[in-house]
């Protein structure tokens, strides 16, 4: 079984991905190409990043992992740095676009504990009355 398939992980990734898109589009609208780049390359990144975190993670609590595994979160936090850079410099967006992008698996975490609570009180009210 794919640590996606636990529903609160594959709601917070379709969530940020879903809001990436709301985001983007109006940031097109609203303050042009340039914002609108930064806000989708933000939630690509974002949304790369949670899933990496969550198959390491998985990996790590399942004992598959030890040093190996720690090792790789390392990589994987410096990639990412090496990946934002070499954008910055490459491609022309604006930083707080990216910076936007990237907080919206902040707000899609946020809306998956929310949720969730509000779920499991309906369930509970339902078998108790």
């Amino acid at each position: 079984m794919s640590n996606l398939d636990k529903t609160p992980l594959r709601f917070v990734l379709q969530c940020t991905a879903a809001l990436g898109l709301f985001a983007t589009v109006g940031a097109y609208f609203f303050a042009g190409v340039e914002l609108a780049g930064g806000v989708l390359v933000g939630a690509a990144l974002a949304c790369g990043n949670f899933w990496a975190l969550s198959v390491l993670g998985a990996r790590l609590i399942s004992g598959g992992g030890g040093a190996g595994v720690s090792l790789l979160f390392g990589f994987k936090f410096l990639g990412l740095f090496g990946v934002i850079w070499v954008l910055a410099k490459t491609l022309p967006f604006d930083p707080m676009g990216l910076f936007a992008g990237l907080f919206l698996v902040v707000i899609s975490i946020m809306l998956s504990a929310a949720f969730g609570r509000a779920t499991r009180r309906m369930q509970m009210e339902k078998q108790n009355g």
